[in-house]
């Protein structure tokens, strides 16, 4: 809308005239852009858009911690556009996500977001509950993407965020993955809906044990893991971690992504289950469903993995005390 403007203006003579039509055209795309408020307000999540010299972003309302997010070329799929459209993003989850680490949060509370992508619950965490002062490592293979997660960690400033470009495994490798231009949220270590916009890229992965290790971290309260179609190969890289910490667990499974990896859901739901963990799907905003195994007429996809015993007041109010041995 305004390129062919500034081109027609600075092709032009630039004398009165063309500066006076220049002016004309230039307000009435100003009042154009005027309409985007009829997606603010009301069931909205969005309390303003702005422009800056480094991007276009939205700031959203108290409810989700005034988090702010850059639009990105391209990246149509991505959260911001989703808010724009929808008037909030992954509501049920993002719901029952506020619910549960409300239950848990303390003073130094960990969360990890492995498959952060641009960073919706990193944000969302970091800037609700940014008075605990809530520790968040947030892991994205896709240097694009990250670059992007990074950016808006800084447009929110949150020093106690921090974002990792790469991904998390069951071994230490240098692995090919498929970054989604037009959709990053679906970029994977395959090529998952077949598209031909994609664009094949090598990227570093590693095991969860061997960073909690590395990088010192005494406790983790909370993961959060949405990769893709590889949520099995991150636990199996992180069963020391989890054993030792016993964090509540919100994770993505899919039937037809798992496939593409020769495995499925219930692999999860078993290996959990060894470490003590119950699998419970996201029902409703305030609701989960007891889920010992996913079958063809299971329609949910996010799920949550609680503890018998350290979870047990969550289980009990969010999932039913008939759960609870």
């Amino acid at each position: 809308m305004f390129k062919e403007k500034i081109n027609s203006w600075n092709n032009s003579k630039r004398d009165k005239a063309c500066k006076m039509k220049y002016l004309h055209e230039l307000n009435d795309s100003m009042m154009q852009i005027s309409e985007l408020k009829q997606l603010m307000g009301g069931n909205s999540t969005i309390s303003s858009i702005t422009v800056d010299a480094r991007g276009i972003y939205e700031t959203l309302d108290e409810s989700r911690g005034n988090m702010k997010m850059y639009f990105e070329e391209n990246d149509c799929e991505a959260a911001p556009v989703e808010v724009m459209c929808s008037l909030d993003y992954e509501k049920t989850e993002t719901e029952m996500f506020l619910n549960i680490t409300s239950e848990i949060m303390h003073s130094g509370f960990t969360m990890l977001d492995i498959g952060a992508n641009i960073g919706w619950y990193t944000l969302l965490a970091s800037n609700v509950y940014r008075k605990e002062g809530v520790n968040i490592y947030s892991f994205e293979p896709s240097p694009i993407t990250c670059k992007r997660l990074k950016k808006n960690i800084e447009l929110n400033e949150l020093p106690q965020t921090r974002a990792f470009n790469i991904g998390l495994y069951n071994e230490k490798a240098s692995l090919e993955f498929y970054y989604d231009i037009e959709g990053s949220g679906g970029s994977s270590f395959v090529n998952l809906r077949e598209r031909e916009k994609v664009k094949k890229i090598v990227v570093d992965v590693e095991k969860l044990d061997d960073f909690v290790e590395k990088n010192g971290i005494q406790s983790i309260d909370f993961i959060k893991c949405d990769v893709e179609g590889s949520e099995l190969f991150v636990f199996e890289g992180g069963r020391k971690v989890l054993e030792r910490d016993q964090p509540v667990i919100f994770s993505e499974m899919l039937r037809k992504w798992s496939a593409k990896f020769n495995y499925t859901p219930n692999d999860i739901i078993q290996l959990m289950k060894g470490i003590g963990y119950e699998c419970y799907a996201i029902e409703a905003e305030n609701r989960l469903r007891y889920c010992p195994i996913v079958t063809e007429e299971t329609v949910e996809t996010n799920y949550y993995f609680l503890n018998l015993e350290k979870h047990r007041g969550i289980i009990q109010k969010y999932g039913g005390q008939h759960e609870v041995r």
